[in-house]
């Protein structure tokens, strides 16, 4: 059944980063739909734990990429791409709990996306803004907002300075750090841990 929900998790990702590069925008008729099938596909294999951990794992996602949407670094479908990821996704990882804290292994997937779509925003950001010759105030700008968020009385629309605008697909972000994440539990542990084994570790 995981298999069935990882399978439709890859279409999804794929279509979102389509859509994202061809129009800048991930819509509702695929992230709405994704989502329920997700919670649907959990339910039948799982149970009411099932639904209930994936559920947490949309949740999670959802509440955390909301973050983001409400300081202006993310767009709305973003957000519910990536809740839609945390309702099909779930493959076993190499992942525990934090002290006495367990989670289930769909939130530790989500939490593995999510690290490696922004690492991968991060980067093609970064590759934007040097093309554009503009890597030098995009960094400035960045670390101004970092340190106004410090000052007391500051808000976050303090901290938003005026700066070159650059845009990142990140629905092309997610789906290549959805595909990373799919590829290291299928391969059984993470790139590090795949690479120390590699070299005798």
């Amino acid at each position: 059944m995981q298999l069935l929900a990882d399978l439709i998790l890859v279409a999804v990702v794929a279509v979102a980063a389509a859509t994202d590069l061809r129009s800048g925008r991930v819509y509702n008729w695929l992230v709405y739909p994704a989502t329920v099938v997700g919670l649907l596909v959990a339910l039948v294999g799982g149970g009411w734990v099932g639904l209930k951990d994936h559920a947490l794992a949309a949740a999670m996602a959802f509440g955390l990429m909301f973050l983001c949407y409400a300081i202006g670094g993310m767009g709305g479908g973003d957000v519910k791409l990536m809740a839609a990821v945390g309702a099909l996704g779930g493959l076993a990882r190499e992942a525990g709990g934090l002290g006495a804290w367990h989670w289930p292994e769909q939130t530790w997937f989500v939490a593995y996306v999510m690290f490696y779509a922004f690492a991968i925003g991060a980067a093609m950001g970064l590759a934007a803004a040097a093309r554009r010759r503009l890597l030098g105030p995009t960094v400035a700008a960045t670390w101004w907002g970092i340190r106004v968020l410090t000052l007391h009385g500051t808000d976050l629309n303090d901290a938003v300075p005026a700066k070159p605008r650059i845009r990142v697909p990140f629905g092309l972000a997610t789906c290549l750090g959805t595909l990373w994440a799919l590829a290291e539990g299928y391969a059984g542990g993470t790139a590090g841990s795949l690479v120390a084994r590699l070299i005798g570790l």
